[in-house]
């Protein structure tokens, strides 16, 4: 598997997140970090040619040669691409202090109201508006992450935002009236582009921070 780590991991200096990353690639996947591919901040509107180097990052080569009539339109189940990014936690719940708390996702509120498919679309690759049902593949992030002491395994949902060190109040509130376990603002750009290809995501969100 293919597993896209956001921009403000460092994989060098991060141990909590190299581990899950290589455990969910395998053996013999690739762990790829968008920073090192260009992609320096997925929380603002996507130029195309940064949604181009997330095609490119999540095939693993040029989209054009991947291309094809409907390729978005039927979701291959399996096609999955891994995504780990950072976010904040919503709640205190069962977090401790210093806690990291690693959030597999089910599924996402988009209080962003933007998406990364805008400007021409090139139907070869994936619609632009794609159906985001069953995108998710949180199985595979359990099945590969291991709680321990200092760590906090849980699943659900997860609100985008636009940006999740100061969420407005509204967004805040929302997450939690929705009973989202974090806000991230790097994770939905990247679900929308994988549903796009025709992709489901095993994506985790690690918070280090409760709000």
């Amino acid at each position: 598997m293919r597993v896209l780590v956001g921009p403000r991991v460092d994989l060098r200096s991060d141990g909590v997140v190299a581990v899950l990353a290589q455990r969910l690639a395998g053996p013999e996947g690739t762990v790829v970090s968008l920073r090192e591919e260009g992609v320096g901040d997925l929380s603002r509107r996507l130029s195309a040619a940064e949604v181009h180097l997330l095609r490119r990052a999540m095939l693993g080569g040029d989209p054009d040669k991947h291309a094809k009539a409907g390729w978005g339109e039927v979701r291959d189940r399996d096609g999955i691409v891994g995504h780990i990014c950072r976010g904040a936690g919503v709640g205190s719940g069962d977090a401790s202090p210093g806690a990291v708390r690693l959030v597999a996702v089910t599924d996402h509120v988009n209080l962003t109201w933007r998406s990364p498919l805008i400007g021409p679309n090139d139907d070869r690759l994936g619609p632009r508006f794609p159906s985001m049902t069953g995108v998710y593949a949180p199985e595979v992030v359990l099945s590969h992450a291991q709680p321990g002491e200092g760590m906090i395994v849980l699943s659900g949902e997860v609100a985008g935002v636009l940006d999740d060190a100061g969420p407005t109040g509204f967004e805040a509130d929302m997450a939690s009236t929705q009973g989202c376990a974090a806000i991230s603002s790097e994770l939905v750009p990247v679900a929308i582009v994988a549903a796009h290809l025709g992709l489901r995501v095993a994506a985790a969100v690690v918070t280090l921070d409760v709000i």
